[in-house]
């Protein structure tokens, strides 16, 4: 008998007690995480037989109840918000003080149900997509007047002043992003040149005016890509570069 009484005392258990006017659920054991497997499913069974018809008023002893956490408080508000739910008068009897200020907290803690966001229409979103870019417009441009306002001046105040210039810094910078540079891009402009021949070459070829692709390729890498490759490596790499010893500054 004291076997029985010790597996009782560290699990959770639960009685129903129907009358015709009060209905009485009694609660005890351990209502732990770790002692929850089956006592959902039995109080879910419980409640169901008691809601068949249910009673006016339900009294909840929890004088057994030896130790209680956030999930065995939940299993029990629930359980009292099923019986509200169905106009039943729940008293909680027998609680220890520790145990009914979790419950107490358990029970106020209920969230408000959310409002479903607004239906826009899909005309209404494109203008206030277009206003926010265009204000985003505005700013970086604002943003971009003030930096070129800054740089002006200060190449003034470099011209009135020249021995502030720092030469040294200037010639690294060069070296740095000009004259180190110069391999990839004659790499990068060799590659291009090749497939810009043979797409030449062969449209070209229509016309029998293929030995003019000398010319087109000469006159698009030295005319057009090559400026469009030194500001792509001048904006990827030097860019980039710049932004990273700034950032560990």
């Amino acid at each position: 008998m004291r076997v029985l009484e010790h597996e009782r005392a560290v699990t959770a258990w639960v009685e129903t007690l129907a009358g015709p006017d009060t209905a009485t659920l009694r609660l005890g054991g351990s209502w732990r995480l770790a002692h929850l497997a089956g006592l959902d499913r039995d109080l879910i069974a419980a409640l169901a037989r008691l809601l068949e018809a249910p009673p006016r008023r339900a009294r909840i002893v929890a004088d057994e109840l030896d130790q209680l956490d956030t999930a065995g408080g939940w299993l029990i508000v629930r359980t009292i918000r099923a019986l509200e739910a169905a106009r039943v008068t729940v008293e909680l009897v027998g609680a220890r003080p520790a145990h009914a200020a979790l419950l107490e907290l358990l029970r106020g803690s209920e969230a408000a149900p959310c409002d479903p966001p607004p239906r826009d229409h899909p005309w209404l979103r494109l203008v206030l997509r277009t206003g926010a870019g265009t204000v985003h417009a505005a700013q970086e441009g604002a943003r971009f007047l003030s930096f070129a306002g800054a740089v002006t001046l200060s190449l003034l105040r470099q011209l009135l002043r020249p021995r502030t210039l720092r030469l040294t810094s200037i010639v690294h910078h060069i070296e740095q992003t000009g004259v180190n540079a110069i391999p990839i891009i004659a790499i990068m402009a060799f590659f291009i040149g090749i497939v810009l021949a043979y797409q030449g070459a062969d449209q070209l070829r229509q016309f029998g005016a293929e030995i003019f692709t000398v010319n087109l390729v000469a006159v698009s890498t030295l005319r057009e890509l090559g400026v469009l490759l030194t500001a792509i490596m001048v904006a990827g790499r030097s860019g980039s570069a710049f932004t990273a010893q700034i950032g560990t500054m």
